[in-house]
């Protein structure tokens, strides 16, 4: 069995910021198809705004399960104050049937990284 190789990251003369956070999601609506198109989408304000101009990475996880259908999540629309979210929901069936974009509520985990 191997090992777990640890990497040591080294940041030199660099500005990062991380912020991390969770909050409660679900979907009432169909899946949204339209690219840059947010009308479906949850807002989530970052608790600071980063600098601006920095490059935004952000990490997200749903950290329950209380819906038994697969789910996806989709982000867009990132600026330094915050980003777009909701819920792509999958179903997959021998019937070939649609998701119908509905998910009950559940809590979702963040972590945005910037450097500036």
């Amino acid at each position: 069995m191997n090992a777990v190789k640890k990497v040591k990251q080294k940041f030199v003369n660099s500005k990062s910021v991380t912020q991390a956070g969770n909050f409660q999601l679900e979907s009432n609506e169909r899946p949204e198809v339209t690219p840059n198109k947010y009308g479906s989408f949850r807002w989530v304000d970052f608790e600071t705004p980063f600098p601006v101009g920095s490059e935004i990475h952000i990490l997200v996880t749903c950290i329950t399960f209380n819906g038994a259908d697969t789910l996806g999540l989709r982000i867009g629309g990132v600026t330094n104050e915050g980003f777009y979210i909701r819920f792509n929901e999958v179903v997959i069936n021998s019937q070939g049937d649609e998701s119908d974009g509905r998910h009950i509520e559940e809590t979702v985990s963040y972590t945005a990284t910037s450097v500036a």
